[in-house]
């Protein structure tokens, strides 16, 4: 039987919030991701990932 680690959920959760768009909420799980297991390279890339379009996000400015 195959098992799955906590540590997919939480890089699976990060990655759905970021093509949410909701990008400031995928940083702090995707960061959390990466910690649990620093080897994973696709936790890591989706780190990357979300941290540049964090940076290409247009700042918003109060009404």
């Amino acid at each position: 039987m195959h098992r799955c680690k906590p540590q997919k959920f939480v890089n699976d959760l990060g990655r759905s919030l970021l093509l949410a768009g909701r990008f400031n909420e995928a940083q702090e799980v995707l960061e959390r991701a990466a910690a649990m297991d620093p080897a994973d390279d696709l936790a890591r890339q989706n780190l990357l990932m979300c941290k540049e379009k964090r940076q290409q996000e247009p700042v918003r400015r109060g009404s």
